[in-house]
C-alpha cells in the first residue's frame, strides 16, 4: 500500500512541474540557434534583435495566438507549405521568434507533429518537457545539416522527418519497456533530450534562416 501511494504521489508532482514549466527549455535552444553564423548574419541584415527573437521563442507558449501555434509542423514540412503560410508574415522579431518556437516544438519525441504521427502521449510530452527545463542545450551539430543540395530546404525537412521517427520510435519503446513509464508516466528523459535538441538545430538551420533570406 505505501508503494502505491508512493508512486502516485510522484505521479501527481511530476504533473504538477508541467504548470511550472517556464521559458528556459525553448530559450536555450533558441539561444544556441542564434549562435550560428548564418542565422545571425540575416538577422543583422534586416535590422532585428538577436535577444528580443530569443525572448519571443521563450514565451511562445504564453504569448503566441492559438492559430499561429497549431499546425507548427505542416506549416514547415514543405517548401510549398512554408512559404504560404510563414513567408506571408511581416518579418519582425514577434514572428521570427514564434517561429522558432514552432520549429523546437517539432522535435519533442511525443506530442508535437511529426512525433505525433507515431506516439502521442501527453503525459510523456509533460514529462520531456518539464525535465527539459533544467537541461542544458548540446553544442551545434558537425554538419549542421540533414541535406546539403541546390534543392536544399526539401530534403533537408526530410532528414529531419526521418531523424524525429527514429528519436520517437526509441523513446517509445523505451518507455513501453520501462515500467514507472508505462503504468504511472515516470521517466527519466536526459538520455534523448540532446538528440531532439540537435533534431531542432538542424531543422533550423535551414528553415529558420530561410524565414529571413528570403526577404
Amino acid at each position: 500500500m505505501k508503494k502505491l501511494v508512493l508512486c502516485v504521489l510522484v505521479v501527481l508532482s511530476c504533473n504538477l512541474m508541467v504548470y511550472g514549466w517556464g521559458p528556459n527549455g525553448h530559450g536555450n535552444i533558441a539561444n544556441r540557434i542564434l549562435e550560428d553564423a548564418d542565422i545571425t548574419y540575416e538577422i543583422s541584415r534586416l535590422g532585428l534583435s538577436e535577444s528580443t527573437i530569443s525572448n519571443e521563442a521563450a514565451w511562445g507558449d504564453i504569448n503566441m495566438p492559438a492559430d499561429m501555434h497549431n499546425g507548427q509542423w505542416d506549416r514547415t514540412s514543405s517548401l510549398a507549405n512554408f512559404t504560404s503560410y510563414w513567408l506571408a508574415q511581416t518579418c519582425n522579431n514577434q514572428n521570427a521568434g514564434w517561429l522558432l518556437h514552432n520549429i523546437e516544438d517539432t522535435s519533442v519525441p511525443t506530442g508535437h507533429c511529426p512525433a505525433c504521427y507515431w506516439y502521442n502521449r501527453s503525459c510523456m510530452e509533460q514529462q520531456f518537457e518539464a525535465q527539459g527545463e533544467t537541461y542544458s542545450t548540446p553544442a551545434w551539430p558537425d554538419p549542421p545539416y540533414y541535406a546539403f543540395t541546390s534543392n536544399y530546404y526539401d530534403p533537408n525537412i526530410n532528414g529531419f522527418y526521418n531523424n524525429m521517427y527514429s528519436l520517437t520510435i526509441s523513446f517509445k519503446n523505451h518507455n513501453s519497456s520501462y515500467w514507472p513509464c508505462k503504468y504511472f508516466c515516470v521517466c527519466q528523459t536526459d538520455w534523448i533530450d540532446p538528440d531532439c535538441r540537435r533534431a531542432a538545430m538542424k531543422n533550423a538551420w535551414w528553415t529558420f534562416w530561410w524565414f529571413f533570406a528570403y526577404r
